[in-house]
């Protein structure tokens, strides 16, 4: 993560396989509850992320 922020702040962009060796080292760590837990973190977020969309979609109408 510190490599990725150096890379930004300097070039403005981040080289596209910089993070591949990272995520996969975090992957490889993970346990079968580790992955159940991330699945219902994705699933919550994603559903604030409509409930918010549907606010703000809301508001523009009226």
């Amino acid at each position: 993560m510190l490599w990725r922020k150096l890379m930004s702040k300097r070039s403005g962009r981040v080289v596209p396989g910089a993070d591949n060796s990272i995520v996969q080292k975090r992957r490889q760590n993970l346990t079968n509850f580790d992955r159940f837990k991330l699945m219902l973190a994705k699933i919550k977020r994603a559903g604030l992320v409509k409930q918010e969309l549907a606010k703000l979609k809301k508001e523009n109408a009226a």
